[in-house]
Protein backbone atom coordinates (compact mmCIF):
# COMPACT_ATOMS: atom_id res chain seq x y z
CA UNK A 1 0.00 0.00 0.00
CA UNK A 2 1.19 3.17 -1.00
CA UNK A 3 -0.02 6.95 -0.64
CA UNK A 4 1.33 9.48 -3.17
CA UNK A 5 -0.95 10.10 -6.02
CA UNK A 6 -0.80 8.68 -9.64
CA UNK A 7 0.46 11.40 -12.50
CA UNK A 8 -1.58 11.31 -15.65
CA UNK A 9 0.78 9.46 -17.81
CA UNK A 10 2.25 11.88 -20.47
CA UNK A 11 0.95 11.43 -24.21
CA UNK A 12 4.74 10.87 -25.99
CA UNK A 13 4.84 11.28 -29.81
CA UNK A 14 6.90 8.15 -30.71
CA UNK A 15 5.43 5.40 -30.99
CA UNK A 16 6.96 3.30 -27.82
CA UNK A 17 5.95 6.40 -26.06
CA UNK A 18 2.29 6.33 -26.77
CA UNK A 19 2.29 2.16 -26.29
CA UNK A 20 3.76 3.24 -22.49
CA UNK A 21 1.62 6.04 -22.19
CA UNK A 22 -1.29 3.48 -23.24
CA UNK A 23 -0.14 0.94 -20.61
CA UNK A 24 -0.03 3.51 -18.10
CA UNK A 25 -3.32 4.65 -18.29
CA UNK A 26 -4.37 1.06 -18.07
CA UNK A 27 -2.10 0.61 -14.32
CA UNK A 28 -3.85 4.26 -13.02
CA UNK A 29 -7.60 2.97 -13.95
CA UNK A 30 -7.08 0.67 -11.10
CA UNK A 31 -5.99 4.02 -8.54
CA UNK A 32 -8.14 5.91 -6.12
CA UNK A 33 -7.67 9.38 -7.76
CA UNK A 34 -8.16 10.99 -4.49
CA UNK A 35 -6.08 8.44 -2.18
CA UNK A 36 -3.67 7.10 -4.32
CA UNK A 37 -2.11 4.03 -6.06
CA UNK A 38 -2.74 1.41 -2.86
CA UNK A 39 -6.48 2.37 -2.80
CA UNK A 40 -8.94 1.13 -5.55
CA UNK A 41 -12.58 1.54 -4.43
CA UNK A 42 -13.26 -1.55 -6.20
CA UNK A 43 -11.17 -3.55 -4.11
CA UNK A 44 -12.48 -5.68 -1.73
CA UNK A 45 -12.04 -3.93 1.52
CA UNK A 46 -11.81 -7.82 3.37
CA UNK A 47 -7.93 -7.38 5.59
CA UNK A 48 -7.78 -11.11 3.70
CA UNK A 49 -7.43 -9.48 0.48
CA UNK A 50 -5.23 -7.10 1.31
CA UNK A 51 -2.40 -9.55 0.57
CA UNK A 52 -4.52 -12.21 -0.70
CA UNK A 53 -5.30 -10.51 -3.85
CA UNK A 54 -1.68 -9.95 -4.77
CA UNK A 55 -0.87 -13.55 -4.01
CA UNK A 56 -3.47 -15.01 -6.16
CA UNK A 57 -1.89 -12.53 -9.07
CA UNK A 58 1.28 -14.14 -8.39
CA UNK A 59 0.33 -17.69 -8.26
CA UNK A 60 -1.88 -17.24 -11.40
CA UNK A 61 1.29 -15.87 -13.41
CA UNK A 62 3.52 -18.88 -11.93
CA UNK A 63 4.81 -17.55 -8.66
CA UNK A 64 7.76 -15.21 -10.52
CA UNK A 65 8.83 -14.49 -6.50
CA UNK A 66 9.44 -18.16 -5.33
CA UNK A 67 12.19 -18.18 -8.20
CA UNK A 68 13.96 -15.18 -6.72
CA UNK A 69 15.88 -14.20 -3.60
CA UNK A 70 14.47 -11.12 -2.06
CA UNK A 71 15.93 -8.51 0.37
CA UNK A 72 12.62 -6.86 1.97
CA UNK A 73 12.98 -3.43 3.60
CA UNK A 74 10.72 -1.72 6.27
CA UNK A 75 10.66 1.12 8.03
CA UNK A 76 10.07 5.04 8.86
CA UNK A 77 13.48 6.36 7.61
CA UNK A 78 16.25 4.84 5.48
CA UNK A 79 14.59 2.62 3.22
CA UNK A 80 15.12 4.09 0.01
CA UNK A 81 19.11 4.41 0.82
CA UNK A 82 19.41 1.03 2.10
CA UNK A 83 17.58 -0.48 -0.68
CA UNK A 84 19.71 1.35 -3.10
CA UNK A 85 23.24 0.53 -0.78
CA UNK A 86 22.28 -3.05 -1.00
CA UNK A 87 21.74 -2.90 -4.78
CA UNK A 88 24.76 -1.33 -5.67
CA UNK A 89 26.86 -3.30 -2.99
CA UNK A 90 25.45 -6.56 -4.93
CA UNK A 91 25.77 -5.03 -8.50
CA UNK A 92 29.53 -4.33 -7.76
CA UNK A 93 29.98 -8.28 -6.71
CA UNK A 94 29.23 -9.01 -10.17
CA UNK A 95 25.32 -9.78 -9.13
CA UNK A 96 22.16 -8.96 -11.33
CA UNK A 97 19.84 -6.77 -9.65
CA UNK A 98 16.66 -5.69 -9.32
CA UNK A 99 15.05 -3.08 -7.40
CA UNK A 100 12.05 -1.99 -6.56
CA UNK A 101 11.16 1.36 -4.76
CA UNK A 102 9.12 3.77 -4.73
CA UNK A 103 7.98 6.93 -5.14
CA UNK A 104 9.30 7.78 -8.16
CA UNK A 105 10.79 11.60 -9.85
CA UNK A 106 10.53 11.62 -13.28
CA UNK A 107 9.09 8.41 -14.67
CA UNK A 108 6.95 5.84 -13.18
CA UNK A 109 9.49 3.07 -14.46
CA UNK A 110 12.04 4.18 -12.07
CA UNK A 111 10.23 1.88 -10.08
CA UNK A 112 11.69 -1.21 -11.26
CA UNK A 113 15.26 -0.66 -11.91
CA UNK A 114 17.37 -3.99 -13.65
CA UNK A 115 20.89 -3.65 -12.84
CA UNK A 116 20.87 -0.06 -11.76
CA UNK A 117 18.66 0.97 -14.87
CA UNK A 118 14.96 1.38 -14.81
CA UNK A 119 13.36 -1.15 -17.08
CA UNK A 120 13.10 -0.49 -20.37
CA UNK A 121 9.86 0.79 -22.16
CA UNK A 122 9.35 -2.27 -24.20
CA UNK A 123 9.65 -4.38 -20.89
CA UNK A 124 7.37 -2.51 -19.19
CA UNK A 125 4.79 -2.76 -21.84
CA UNK A 126 4.97 -6.33 -22.00
CA UNK A 127 4.51 -6.96 -18.39
CA UNK A 128 1.47 -4.62 -18.41
CA UNK A 129 -0.13 -6.60 -21.58
CA UNK A 130 0.60 -10.03 -18.98
CA UNK A 131 -1.31 -7.85 -16.10
CA UNK A 132 -4.20 -7.61 -18.54
CA UNK A 133 -4.79 -11.25 -18.79
CA UNK A 134 -3.85 -11.90 -14.90
CA UNK A 135 -6.88 -9.70 -14.23
CA UNK A 136 -9.41 -11.52 -15.70
CA UNK A 137 -8.15 -14.55 -14.25
CA UNK A 138 -8.38 -13.75 -11.12
CA UNK A 139 -12.21 -11.43 -11.31
CA UNK A 140 -12.78 -15.43 -12.77
CA UNK A 141 -11.05 -17.74 -10.15
CA UNK A 142 -11.80 -15.01 -7.28
CA UNK A 143 -14.77 -13.06 -7.69
CA UNK A 144 -14.73 -11.90 -4.03
CA UNK A 145 -11.41 -10.43 -4.20
CA UNK A 146 -12.59 -7.24 -6.22
CA UNK A 147 -10.15 -5.49 -8.78
CA UNK A 148 -6.39 -4.93 -7.58
CA UNK A 149 -5.09 -1.55 -6.97
CA UNK A 150 -1.83 -0.17 -9.25
CA UNK A 151 0.73 -1.09 -6.18
CA UNK A 152 -0.50 -4.84 -6.29
CA UNK A 153 -0.54 -4.60 -10.24
CA UNK A 154 2.86 -3.19 -10.53
CA UNK A 155 4.38 -5.66 -7.43
CA UNK A 156 3.68 -8.10 -9.56
CA UNK A 157 5.19 -6.81 -12.39
CA UNK A 158 8.17 -6.08 -10.84
CA UNK A 159 8.39 -9.66 -9.99
CA UNK A 160 7.48 -10.83 -13.40
CA UNK A 161 10.49 -8.83 -14.52
CA UNK A 162 12.84 -10.03 -12.08
CA UNK A 163 12.13 -13.44 -12.99
CA UNK A 164 12.31 -12.41 -16.81
CA UNK A 165 15.65 -11.21 -16.10
CA UNK A 166 17.53 -13.67 -14.13
CA UNK A 167 18.50 -11.09 -11.57
CA UNK A 168 20.32 -12.82 -8.35
CA UNK A 169 18.91 -10.67 -5.73
CA UNK A 170 15.97 -8.69 -5.97
CA UNK A 171 15.79 -5.44 -3.22
CA UNK A 172 12.05 -4.27 -2.16
CA UNK A 173 11.25 -1.91 -0.66
CA UNK A 174 7.62 -1.59 1.23
CA UNK A 175 4.67 0.67 0.22
CA UNK A 176 3.21 1.70 3.77
CA UNK A 177 3.68 -0.29 6.83
CA UNK A 178 4.64 -3.65 6.25
CA UNK A 179 2.16 -6.04 7.68
CA UNK A 180 -1.07 -5.55 5.14
CA UNK A 181 1.45 -4.30 2.32
CA UNK A 182 1.31 -5.66 -1.22
CA UNK A 183 4.54 -6.68 -0.43
CA UNK A 184 4.61 -8.59 1.94
CA UNK A 185 2.53 -11.23 -0.29
CA UNK A 186 5.88 -12.19 -1.71
CA UNK A 187 8.30 -15.26 -0.64
CA UNK A 188 10.98 -13.40 0.67
CA UNK A 189 14.90 -14.42 2.28
CA UNK A 190 15.53 -11.64 4.54
CA UNK A 191 13.65 -8.75 6.00
CA UNK A 192 15.61 -5.41 7.19
CA UNK A 193 14.24 -2.82 8.96
CA UNK A 194 15.41 0.95 8.66
CA UNK A 195 14.89 3.15 11.88
CA UNK A 196 10.99 3.27 12.73
CA UNK A 197 9.54 6.55 13.92
CA UNK A 198 5.99 8.14 13.98
CA UNK A 199 4.75 7.72 10.00
CA UNK A 200 0.82 7.36 8.88
CA UNK A 201 -0.46 7.48 12.15
CA UNK A 202 -3.91 7.75 10.50
CA UNK A 203 -3.33 4.33 9.04
CA UNK A 204 -1.01 2.66 11.01
CA UNK A 205 -1.13 3.99 14.35
CA UNK A 206 -0.72 6.83 16.99
CA UNK A 207 2.14 5.11 18.95
CA UNK A 208 5.27 3.85 18.41
CA UNK A 209 3.83 0.11 19.30
CA UNK A 210 1.55 0.27 17.12
CA UNK A 211 3.53 1.15 14.28
CA UNK A 212 6.28 -0.89 15.13
CA UNK A 213 3.79 -4.03 15.31
CA UNK A 214 2.22 -3.10 11.76
CA UNK A 215 6.11 -2.57 9.99
CA UNK A 216 7.52 -5.78 12.14
CA UNK A 217 4.40 -7.90 10.33
CA UNK A 218 7.26 -8.82 7.20
CA UNK A 219 8.87 -10.69 9.89
CA UNK A 220 8.72 -14.41 8.85
CA UNK A 221 9.03 -17.52 11.23
CA UNK A 222 12.49 -18.31 11.21
CA UNK A 223 14.11 -15.97 8.57
CA UNK A 224 16.69 -14.04 9.01
CA UNK A 225 15.68 -10.03 10.27
CA UNK A 226 18.53 -7.35 10.84
CA UNK A 227 17.58 -4.17 12.15
CA UNK A 228 18.79 -0.69 12.39
CA UNK A 229 19.39 0.56 16.07
CA UNK A 230 15.65 1.51 17.70
CA UNK A 231 13.95 3.18 19.91
CA UNK A 232 13.01 1.02 23.11
CA UNK A 233 9.63 0.46 22.38
CA UNK A 234 10.46 -0.12 18.97
CA UNK A 235 12.94 -2.84 20.36
CA UNK A 236 10.79 -4.45 22.36
CA UNK A 237 8.08 -4.80 19.91
CA UNK A 238 10.61 -6.87 17.31
CA UNK A 239 12.55 -8.85 19.98
CA UNK A 240 8.90 -10.06 20.84
CA UNK A 241 7.78 -10.47 17.16
CA UNK A 242 11.11 -12.75 16.32
CA UNK A 243 11.09 -14.55 19.58
CA UNK A 244 7.53 -15.39 18.53
CA UNK A 245 8.57 -16.81 15.15
CA UNK A 246 12.04 -17.97 15.87
CA UNK A 247 13.73 -15.78 13.99
CA UNK A 248 17.15 -14.42 14.39
CA UNK A 249 17.25 -11.07 15.03
CA UNK A 250 20.43 -9.00 14.76
CA UNK A 251 20.66 -5.18 15.73
CA UNK A 252 23.06 -2.91 14.11
CA UNK A 253 25.82 -1.45 15.86
CA UNK A 254 26.81 2.11 16.10
CA UNK A 255 30.55 2.83 14.67
CA UNK A 256 32.58 4.25 17.03
CA UNK A 257 35.44 6.76 15.72
CA UNK A 258 39.03 5.41 16.47
CA UNK A 259 40.56 8.52 16.66
CA UNK A 260 39.51 12.32 17.47
CA UNK A 261 42.78 13.60 17.07
CA UNK A 262 43.33 15.16 13.68
CA UNK A 263 46.67 13.96 11.92
CA UNK A 264 49.10 16.71 11.49
CA UNK A 265 49.37 18.79 8.05
CA UNK A 266 52.07 17.34 5.61
CA UNK A 267 54.78 19.59 5.55
CA UNK A 268 54.99 22.04 2.62
CA UNK A 269 57.59 21.85 0.10
CA UNK A 270 59.99 24.64 0.23
CA UNK A 271 59.07 26.33 -2.71
CA UNK A 272 55.44 26.66 -1.37
CA UNK A 273 56.06 27.45 2.18
CA UNK A 274 56.23 31.27 1.79
CA UNK A 275 52.38 31.21 0.39
CA UNK A 276 51.24 30.00 3.29
CA UNK A 277 52.88 32.64 5.22
CA UNK A 278 50.38 34.98 7.18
Amino acid sequence: MTTEMPPPPDPLPHAAGREESSALEWLFSFADWERGVGWNPNAAPAEAWKLGRTRALLDLAGAPDRDLRIVHIAGTKGKGSTGAYIESIARAAGWRTGLYSQPHLHTYRERIKLDGRLIEVEAFVRGVDRLKDLVERLASAHPDAGEPTTFELTTVLAMLAFAEAGVDLAVIEVGLGGRLDATNALHTDLSVITTIGLDHQQILGNTLTKIATEKAGIVRPGQLVISAIQRPAVRRVLVERCQALGAPLRFAQRLERRSTTRPSPLPLPNSLAPMASP
